[in-house]
C-alpha cells in the first residue's frame, strides 16, 4: 500500500453543541447536599466559524446545603 495515497477514516467532531443536566443528592457528614450535574461538548471553532474539533466537560453545582437534615 502506498502510504502517500492511503486514506485514513479520521471520526469528525459533532458540530452541534450538547448539554445533558441531572440532579442529585448526597449525605455528607449526616447533612443533605442536593446538586446538579451538567455534561456536555463544546465545539471548538476558528477565525471563520468553522469547527474544528470538541470538547466534552462536566460540572457540579451544589443546589441547596441543608443544614438541619
Amino acid at each position: 500500500m502506498d502510504i502517500q495515497h492511503a486514506r485514513f477514516e479520521v471520526p469528525c467532531a459533532p458540530i452541534e453543541e450538547q448539554r445533558f443536566v441531572t440532579s442529585h443528592t448526597i449525605q455528607v457528614h449526616g447533612r443533605t447536599l442536593s446538586y446538579k450535574s451538567t455534561a456536555g461538548t463544546l465545539t471548538i471553532r476558528d477565525e471563520d466559524g468553522d469547527a474544528h474539533g470538541s470538547l466534552f466537560y462536566v460540572s457540579y453545582k451544589l443546589v441547596i446545603w441543608n443544614a438541619s437534615s
